[in-house]
């Protein structure tokens, strides 16, 4: 299935917009507890933006949360995508989905510290609209090269 560049390309732009855009709104939304040497406070509602958890996801590694490995999975199956590698774009972006969902499931059962000290918990609540644009951006090169080896394979038969 040839296409011409313009369009080759089309599902890469997409999915880094809804990528970017996903970055620019809040994705989760937390409970925030504060504890101190006397006791702790009440949870108070935190929204965490797409842009925060990009800068410092990696480290929720010491609460053992990989959420953040689906990012540089996600950049490399937008490359393969673009070189046209789609057994290796469908590796990677199947990889990531699977360290995005997996982790999510696990977020919503887990206590992540949200600062060094540990004096400040964060228990989510629910997902946001950021998440979900986050899912579809690491879908489109699953997708799109899903769709490119299958078209292949019917020209092949033909």
């Amino acid at each position: 299935m040839t296409l011409n560049t313009p369009m080759k390309n089309l599902p890469i732009f997409i999915s880094l917009f809804l990528y970017t855009l996903s970055l620019a709104i809040p994705n989760f939304l937390f409970s925030e507890t504060h504890y101190s040497m006397d006791g702790h406070s009440a949870p108070s509602p935190a929204a965490v933006w797409g842009l925060t958890v990009l800068l410092v996801g990696w480290f929720w590694l010491l609460a053992l949360q990989f959420i953040w490995f689906a990012n540089p999975l996600y950049y490399l199956s937008l490359y393969f995508l673009w070189a046209r590698r789609w057994y290796a774009a469908i590796a990677s972006s199947g990889a990531a989905i699977a360290i995005a969902l997996v982790s999510t499931l696990r977020l919503f059962r887990q206590i992540v510290p949200s600062d060094v000290m540990f004096f400040t918990t964060l228990s989510l609540q629910r997902l946001e609209l950021g998440y979900y644009l986050w899912t579809i951006s690491l879908l489109i090169p699953f997708v799109w090269s899903t769709v490119q080896v299958w078209g292949d394979r019917a020209d092949a038969k033909d």
